[in-house]
């Protein structure tokens, strides 16, 4: 319950807006508090943002990073499992 977005639907389409994004999310504060690693809950919000992109995609990716071994929340495999059903690269 304490995902949040760190940088809403950006457009790629060249290194220059690539580099801009990489050096946003690099300066990007921590937004949940330290403590919990939430996969699963990470990686549920991140399906319901995909599932509502403004814009027609021809390939979707989940990329997952943690600072830690997953120990809160619903766990991540079935979360995987659903977004590779749908298609989704993680």
């Amino acid at each position: 319950g304490a995902q949040d977005v760190a940088s809403g639907w950006t457009r790629l389409d060249g290194p220059d807006s690539a580099a801009a994004l990489a050096e946003a999310m690099e300066n990007a504060p921590r937004l949940p508090p330290s403590g919990a690693t939430a996969l699963g809950e990470g990686m549920a919000a991140a399906l319901a943002l995909i599932a509502r992109c403004p814009a027609e995609a021809t390939r979707y990716a989940l990329d997952v990073s943690g600072d830690g071994r997953h120990n809160a929340g619903r766990p991540p495999g079935p979360v995987r499992d659903l977004a590779v059903a749908a298609g989704i690269t993680v």
